[in-house]
C-alpha cells in the first residue's frame, strides 16, 4: 500500500509476532511512515491512529490519538504519547508509559465471545488518566496490575528517605531519593474504589491519601514538617 498527499480519518495497523517502532503518529499533521509494505507520504489523519498488537514488542513515541488493541503477551512502551481509546483483547502482557496520557474511553472486558475471553495485564510508568475515562471506562471479568511510583519530599523539595508507606495491608519504605514503588491489583469490583495510602515515621502518621486505578503516576507527595 502506498498513499501520498491524502487525508483520512483513520488507518488500522496490525502488528503480529514481531518488534516494531512508530514515531510521530499525530492527528491533523502531515505524517510520513514506512511499515513493511505500507508507505504513507504526507498523509494527514483526522481521527485516530488504531494499532492492533498481537504477541509483539511495540514502542510508540511522540504520538497522539492512539487507539490501542493489544492482545496475547505483547509488551508496549509509549513515550510522550497519548491514548484516546484502549481496548485490550485477551491481553496478558504489559504496557509501560513514559510521560503518557489516556483520555476519552476504554474497554477492559472479559467473558464476552464477541469481545474477549479475558484480560490480565500490567500498567507501569508515568501516566495521567483523564477524568472522563473514569466515567466512560467499561470493565468486566478482567484483572489489571498497576505499578505506582510515589515521590515523597518535604516542603522544600528535599527527598524523605526511610518513611513507611502502607497501602492495602502492605508496607514499603522510601529510598534515599524519597521514592517508593508498589503495585495494586484491580478488577471490576474495586477499580474505582479508593484505597488509603498512609505515610508514617516511627508509628506517627504524617500523611494520608486515597488511591484508585485512575490516580496519576508518579504520585507526588509533600510532607509538611
Amino acid at each position: 500500500v502506498r498513499l501520498s498527499n491524502s487525508e483520512m480519518r483513520k488507518v488500522f495497523f496490525d502488528v503480529s509476532n514481531e518488534t516494531a517502532e512508530f514515531d510521530n503518529l499525530r492527528i491533523n499533521e502531515p505524517t510520513s511512515l514506512r511499515y513493511k509494505d505500507i508507505v504513507l507520504e504526507n498523509v494527514t489523519m483526522t481521527g485516530q491512529w488504531p494499532i492492533t498488537v498481537r504477541d509483539s514488542d511495540v514502542t510508540i513515541r511522540n504520538s497522539n490519538y492512539l487507539f490501542l488493541q493489544p492482545s496475547g503477551t505483547s509488551n508496549l512502551t509509549l513515550i510522550d504519547s497519548h491514548v484516546v481509546e484502549f481496548i485490550p483483547r485477551e491481553f496478558y502482557g504489559s504496557i509501560t508509559f513514559e510521560n503518557g496520557t489516556w483520555t476519552n474511553a476504554g474497554e477492559i472486558i472479559g467473558g464476552e465471545d464477541y469481545h474477549s475471553a479475558g484480560n490480565d495485564f500490567t500498567i507501569a510508568g508515568s501516566l495521567t488518566i483523564g477524568p472522563e475515562v473514569r466515567q466512560n471506562l467499561q470493565w468486566k471479568d478482567a484483572r489489571v496490575t498497576r505499578e505506582y511510583t510515589a515521590v515523597v519530599t518535604d516542603q522544600n523539595g528535599n527527598p524523605l528517605p526511610g518513611l513507611t508507606v502502607t497501602i492495602k495491608g502492605k508496607s514499603y519504605t522510601t529510598d534515599e531519593s524519597g521514592i517508593v514503588v508498589f503495585s495494586l491489583v484491580f478488577d471490576e469490583t474495586n477499580y474505582n474504589q479508593p484505597m488509603q495510602l498512609t505515610i508514617s515515621k516511627q508509628s506517627q502518621v504524617l500523611y494520608q491519601e486515597d488511591i484508585d486505578f485512575f490516580a496519576a503516576t508518579p504520585i507526588q507527595i509533600t510532607i509538611q514538617e
